[in-house]
């Protein structure tokens, strides 16, 4: 299971949950979306989605907003961590950047093996410095094979910009006040990291169409129900009080709801041949 006791003081989520709750519950029913599904998750490529928790930082998940745990084609456990914030401006001086550099400076301390962790940060907006200079950078490193080939690249004029290569500084200048001062961990880290755009809070938002889409060919069409306000509802209660599930368990919490749903479209499809 998801979680594993570090602390023993803990905050309780009620009091201490970040601002913008609607924002990281639509997130979350996201992720809830994908593990009913059993498919791969967004910021957890390769790996089908196994487990689902909440609100987990003192047992191991700084980035605790939401905590996904998948399974490898390989069989390996992969485990994404992810922090919603509804505002980050990726600069030297951005408080939300810094504690999330922070943050993923403790989750590689508590699990030396960082092969199998993934970062995350859900935005709802993104702006041209966050495209061209963020989004771009990480590409960068997850397209080369190691730190000399990324450095290279980066300090290559016309393979880079300057967005690039102050945000790759930013993010090294965070990770020293951290104590990280190795370049091939800060390589490791950026390939490992992602920010995913939920542009939840746009009118006709595509991220909300896509969730409901997906909902809609999920649940059981013998009866009339919503199931994703009614997931959306349920993971609130479950972000509130830093639960957590499996997808049998999800499923069993859903039908006591009412809610049932049809099978994974994956799945379905395989039954109908």
């Amino acid at each position: 299971m998801i979680g594993r006791e570090l602390s023993n003081v803990d905050n309780s989520p009620r009091s201490s949950g970040p601002a913008g709750a609607q924002f990281e519950a639509k997130v979350a029913t996201h992720y809830a979306l994908a593990l009913l599904a059993r498919t791969e998750a967004f910021g957890l490529p390769g790996a089908i989605a196994e487990e689902i928790a909440f609100q987990r930082g003192a047992q191991g998940h700084p980035l605790d907003d939401v905590v996904l745990k998948g399974i490898s084609t390989c069989g390996e456990t992969q485990i994404l961590d992810l922090q919603a914030k509804r505002s980050i401006s990726f600069t030297a001086s951005d408080v939300n950047l810094a504690s999330v550099v922070k943050a993923i400076v403790e989750t590689r301390r508590n699990e030396p093996d960082g092969r199998k962790r993934h970062y995350a940060v859900a935005i709802e907006r993104t702006s041209g410095p966050i495209e061209n200079g963020v989004q771009e950078a990480l590409e960068l490193a997850r397209s080369v094979e190691c730190v000399e080939a990324f450095s290279t690249l980066l300090s290559t004029p016309g393979r880079s910009n300057s967005d690039m290569r102050r945000f790759v500084a930013v993010f090294r200048e965070h990770l020293n006040n951290y104590g990280v001062t190795d370049e091939v961990e800060l390589f490791d880290i950026l390939i490992r990291f992602s920010v995913l755009v939920f542009d939840y809070a746009r009118p006709n938002s595509i991220a909300e169409a896509h969730d409901r889409m997906r909902a809609k060919l999920l649940e059981s069409t013998e009866v009339d129900q919503n199931l994703y306000d009614s997931l959306f509802g349920h993971i609130m209660r479950l972000d509130s009080i830093g639960g957590g599930k499996t997808r049998a368990g999800l499923i069993e919490d859903l039908q006591g709801l009412g809610v049932s749903l049809a099978g994974a479209p994956q799945l379905a499809k395989a039954r109908a041949r």
